[in-house]
């Protein structure tokens, strides 16, 4: 499980989604806001989350 409890505004953010995406081994459920999803990882993050 991925929580999301930042607006994205800080150094380093797309890295921290990232690292913690890329942790999964069987499941990943991402808990957060849509938009900042979108504002850090970029649209096809989002779309792969199935965020549309």
């Amino acid at each position: 499980m991925l929580c999301l409890n930042e607006t994205g505004e800080r150094d380093r953010a797309r890295e921290r989604l990232y690292v913690g995406m890329s942790r999964a081994t069987d499941m990943l459920v991402v808990v957060g806001e849509p938009d900042v999803v979108r504002r850090v990882g970029g649209d096809e993050v989002a779309k792969r989350l199935g965020i549309a």
